[in-house]
């Protein structure tokens, strides 16, 4: 279910005893905070299937603001491809030609004379482990550029990469307000509306920003599972160290 901010904008003109020469006002604090909260907090993700050109680059969607995973699918599945920044920002030219890259070239020799690879493996060949937790690497991996996204050789032309992303159209954006929404976005309209005061207080206006955090946690607390990462930044927030005696 979901609300406008038109509503929420009735509700505060109401509670503040305002009259409507403030609705403007008011509606362009309750939008930017709309597009905020869109953005990092209830953003809807989108999927957008991508095709490989030639130089190993696929062309964003025009709405892309930043990506939640990227990968191929594999039946009901995506396998996930890991990020780099390691790659080319350019494309290379040769004899006024742009070229797509080829494999990064290497040599056994260097490998193997690795003080690491000679820890691992005995004379003989035979792999010893040793590594210590180790997640190994990613072999299918992305750059993100302007406009575009860079992949490894591993892709051909013509494959397709799956993207899951943030996306926010200026023209196609809505003044629909999701139900957790609504007390955050209400808040921070007062918050907004008690520093415009001129003779407001400083404990006004900090007391009044308090509140609007204290509803933009309440909403992360409602979209986000509490998980063991969750729980680990909060006791890191939390903690203070002391001298001891």
């Amino acid at each position: 279910m979901k609300s406008k901010v038109d509503s929420i904008i009735r509700q505060v003109l109401l509670e503040k005893n305002l009259s409507m020469h403030f609705y403007i006002r008011l509606l362009s604090w309750g939008l930017d905070c709309l597009k905020e909260l869109e953005l990092d907090t209830i953003g809807k993700v989108k999927t957008a299937e991508l095709t490989v050109d030639e130089f190993g680059r696929v062309k964003l969607p025009c709405d892309y603001v930043d990506w939640v995973r990227v990968g191929t699918v594999s039946g009901q599945h995506v396998l996930r491809m890991g990020e780099t920044d390691t790659y080319a920002r350019q494309l290379r030219q040769v004899d006024g030609v742009y070229t797509p890259y080829g494999d990064a070239e290497f040599t056994s020799e260097y490998i193997w004379s690795s003080p690491y690879v000679q820890d691992w493996f005995d004379k003989n060949g035979e792999f010893r482990g040793r590594g210590f937790g180790g997640n190994g690497t990613r072999t299918d991996t992305f750059m993100v550029l302007d406009g575009e996204m860079q992949v490894n050789n591993n892709y051909s032309t013509g494959d397709v990469i799956t993207l899951d992303y943030i996306g926010y159209d200026t023209a196609n954006a809505s003044s629909y307000v999701p139900k957790y929404a609504e007390s955050t976005i209400r808040s921070y309209m007062e918050y907004k509306y008690t520093c415009s005061l001129p003779k407001a207080s400083p404990y006004d206006k900090s007391a009044a920003e308090r509140n609007y955090q204290n509803e933009h946690r309440k909403l992360l607390a409602r979209v986000n599972p509490l998980d063991i990462e969750a729980i680990r930044r909060i006791k890191d927030r939390n903690f203070k160290q002391t001298v001891k005696l």
